[in-house]
């Protein structure tokens, strides 16, 4: 009748106000949307749906705002609750059933232990109060009995040939008509498999695993106290793997139990990603398929493992799933070989392939978000049940379709207070968000599209750029304030995450914050310009103040001479690298210490100066001038650049025939000096400077030696380091020069001719070819015993490279006796000879 309205009868009197109507032609249903329910209204029937505790029906909330149908038959509900309900139109909501067999349990008989379905399609069920059983043939649950008095609570079920087993707080327990008798009591048991030989392997809590029969009662024990033994007594769960192995997950960590004659517990330890450190974890469940396992804990979350044939090979793999909480419980699969993972915080269902989550909750009909470990079955006809702490969840696994919407994260606004004033800010064309260094309070609101659960999504940001350059919590809070930004661009990233297990969402926005003029590119390159001309005009006007400045600040000078550079210091006067004025050429000068008075250290600086004028040699330093100034003496001496022997041989850069050419150009310096009536006295490494020395040497041992001698310098001839036997109580370098003197010497008796240079030189050579002293001591004392007293090992056997007639030789030119040492240069020369006649014709070393 189009002329007028009728008035549609309804059984739900209660209703309330409606606020929307929905008309599905497809099932000629009606959907009614009030403040007091959904109503489905089909032509034969009305079906009221209502949000309650528990939620077996999935509804969000009873304040009903509005009403959709998409193409896929969902039904999509808007609420006043703040959340939308999607609505399976041609199935029951979410494929989640609410049981229970009683209409008022109590607190305990509402929190359920284990299922079980019996070989007769009979499902048991253990709560925390009793232990109840319901046929298939009939509507009607039965409480049984336990006959024990001691009996607490049941944790499993077992079926074999003997009948149904059952185990718990109190011991185990066998089905003998409608009770349950005691067959081993005082135990704390978790589960119970068979063990393939008659008896049982039975898990306990406190007893370690435990291999029992009927008939020979208890066996064997296994706990943490016996060799190989288990990580931890308390065992939850345990299953065989396709090789045999028993898998014990208990309390302290993983083991298994490898079969064979004599079987025995492996550990499996679990080792920190960051430290390498073996941590325990607490294992609730395990799940084993023919390669791969999976194994759920509290407090550490899902682990994975392959199941290899080696237990040793075996590494515990944490997984990266998004869960909310760390504490899981039991992990099963269904008939569609899809994974669950009950939680103290949802159930969660892996996808196909393992890589992310889809998490149920007390909103979408479960009986709460906590379970308990132990309490999941999958039924013969595919449904699985859950327990928790209120009852427990009929699922059909079919009906939930797999999870392939991503939420999205949005910018729902963004302000900032600009010119005194709240004001929108929009993004440019290029996408970014370009601020003014005077805006402030920059609040930035976002949101995840995930309608069904929006209260389980918590934020993160972070603002790169800035000093918040780590994730910030933000909690349920989609909402963040920038108080002020300095000039620069940032990007700021925002992070959205959902204990439904959805897979985390990110969103990134660019911030470009102009700064103000006086920090402009332009602005600063003008101030540069003015700044430059300031300081040009500067230099000039202080061009003259500034030369007086430099003069001012020059090197000291010591009388006519410019002193430049410390080269090194001695016992009687310090090396400077100077400059004489007016001249470029720039030398060596010696000036006497002034704190030295003693008049024969004061003689001795002289006749330094004087020996080294008088000798005319290319390998000896030169003298240029001798003075005073200042009441301090001097002389200046030759400039050159190079490296004493002493370096190169601590550099292990010498080499035997580098020793041989030195000793025979050294040879010829000595020959000469002496020649003049003159003894060095202080021959040592230290005193011979080798010139360019990290230029190339030729091989050619004509052309080597040549080089040779154009390279050594000779130094200090005034024993500037240690003078005669005054040098013994010095310190310092007093050792060095004790190894380069004659054991006569050191006895007191008196040197004649050049002894104590060849001795000297024969000292040198010896640390040439092995690369140290022939004696060394730790104090003066040691080291004179040593010297007189003691014989060196022969350069040979501390270097094979050198020629055994090269290493006679050197054992000659140090021989303690005087008689037996080859002491002066013609027998020194005469020695050397067959030695350089080899190194020229490169014969190899005589044996």
């Amino acid at each position: 009748n189009t002329e007028a309205f009728s008035r549609l009868p309804t059984q739900n009197k209660d209703l309330g106000k409606i606020y929307s109507l929905l008309w599905d032609s497809t099932r000629q249903t009606l959907w009614v949307g009030a403040n007091a329910g959904l109503l489905r209204c089909e032509p034969e029937r009305e079906t009221r749906f209502v949000e309650s505790a528990g939620n077996p029906d999935g509804l969000p909330g009873n304040f009903i705002t509005d009403l959709a149908l998409d193409t896929q038959g969902h039904l999509w509900i808007g609420t006043t609750q703040g959340a939308l309900g999607q609505f399976y139109v041609d199935q029951r909501l979410w494929g989640f059933r609410q049981v229970w067999f009683e209409s008022n349990p109590t607190k305990d008989d509402s929190d359920i232990n284990c299922f079980f379905e019996d070989a007769k399609d009979t499902l048991w069920v253990a709560t925390l109060g009793r232990i109840y059983r319901k046929r298939p043939t009939s509507d009607e649950v039965l409480s049984v009995s336990v006959a024990d008095p001691h009996f607490r609570y049941a944790l499993f079920f077992f079926e074999d040939d003997l009948g149904l087993w059952m185990g718990g707080g109190g011991g185990l327990y066998r089905l003998e008509g409608d009770e349950f008798i005691g067959v081993l009591p005082n135990k704390q048991l978790k589960k119970m498999l068979p063990n393939g030989q008659g008896g049982y392997f039975l898990a306990g809590l406190g007893q370690g695993l435990m291999v029992w029969s009927p008939e020979q009662g208890l066996q064997k024990t296994y706990t943490s106290t016996t060799p190989q033994g288990l990580p931890n007594d308390h065992i939850f769960d345990m299953r065989f793997d396709s090789l045999g192995r028993l898998w014990l997950g208990t309390r302290g960590g993983l083991a298994a139990l490898q079969p064979g004659p004599e079987p025995h517990i492996v550990p499996i330890p679990f080792e920190s990603p960051e430290t390498g450190a073996v941590m325990p974890i607490e294992c609730q469940s395990l799940l084993l398929r023919q390669d791969q396992a999976w194994l759920s804990t509290y407090g550490q979350g899902l682990f994975t493992f392959p199941l290899k044939a080696d237990l040793k090979d075996i590494r515990l793999k944490p997984s990266q799933l998004p869960f909310p909480t760390p504490n899981l419980m039991t992990i099963a699969e269904d008939s569609q070989q899809q994974i669950w993972i009950s939680s103290l915080l949802g159930l969660f269902r892996l996808n196909s392939n393992q890589t992310g989550l889809q998490g149920f909750f007390r909103a979408d009909g479960l009986q709460d978000n906590e379970f308990n470990g132990g309490a999941f079955l999958a039924l013969k006809d595919g449904s699985l049940i859950v327990g928790g702490i209120n009852g427990f969840n009929q699922i059909q696994p079919e009906t939930i379709p797999q999870q392939v919407e991503v939420a999205r994260l949005v910018i729902n606004h963004l302000e900032a207070w600009r010119a005194g004033r709240l004001q929108a800010i929009q993004p440019s064309r290029d996408g970014a968000i370009h601020l003014d260094y005077r805006d402030y309070n920059i609040r930035c609101g976002f949101s995840l599209l995930e309608f069904r659960n929006p209260e389980l999504v918590h934020y993160a940001y972070y603002l790169a750029g800035s000093k918040i350059d780590s994730w910030v919590p933000l909690g349920k809070n989609a909402e963040l304030n920038l108080p002020l930004i300095p000039p620069g661009q940032y990007t700021l990233h925002v992070r959205a995450l959902s204990d439904r297990g959805l897979p985390p969402q990110e969103i990134a926005l660019t911030f470009h914050v102009k700064p103000p003029f006086w920090e402009t590119t332009w602005f600063r390159l003008v101030m540069l310009a003015v700044l430059a001309a300031l300081t040009h005009l500067l230099f000039i006007l202080g061009k003259r103040l500034a030369h007086i400045v430099r003069s001012w600040r020059k090197t000291t000078f010591f009388g006519d001479y410019e002193l430049i550079q410390v080269l090194g210091k001695g016992g009687m006067g310090t090396v400077y690298r100077a400059r004489k004025r007016n001249q470029k050429t720039e030398v060596a000068l010696k000036i006497l210490d002034q704190r030295i008075q003693n008049a024969d250290r004061i003689k001795r600086f002289i006749r330094e100066g004087l020996i080294c004028e008088s000798i005319s040699h290319p390998n000896v330093v030169k003298v240029f001038e001798k003075g005073s100034s200042q009441g301090r003496l001097y002389f200046s001496m030759e400039l050159f650049k190079g490296a004493t022997l002493s370096s190169l041989i601590q550099e292990g850069q010498w080499t035997v025939t580098l020793s041989l050419a030195l000793a025979d150009a050294l040879l010829d310096i000595l020959k000469s000096i002496h020649d003049l009536g003159i003894q060095h006295r202080d021959l040592k490494p230290d005193n011979i400077m080798i010139l360019n020395s990290t230029e190339d040497w030729p091989e050619d041992y004509p052309v080597l030696l040549q080089t040779m001698r154009n390279r050594i310098k000779l130094l200090d001839f005034g024993l500037a380091k240690a003078a005669g036997l005054d040098t013994i109580t010095q310190t310092g370098d007093m050792f060095g020069t004790i190894s380069y003197l004659p054991p006569e010497t050191l006895r007191g008796e008196p040197a004649s001719g050049y002894v104590t240079d060849f001795y000297a030189f024969g000292i040198v050579c010896y640390e040439m070819l092995a690369g140290k002293r022939p004696f060394e001591g730790e104090d003066f004392v040691s080291l004179v015993y040593r010297v007189l007293n003691e014989n060196p090992e022969p350069p040979l056997q501390l270097n094979p490279a050198v020629p055994e007639l090269f290493s006679n030789w050197v054992m000659a030119l140090i021989a303690k006796d005087i008689n037996a040492r080859l002491h002066d240069g013609i027998s020194i020369r005469a020695g050397l000879a067959p030695i350089v006649r080899r190194a020229k014709t490169k014969v190899p070393p005589a044996t």
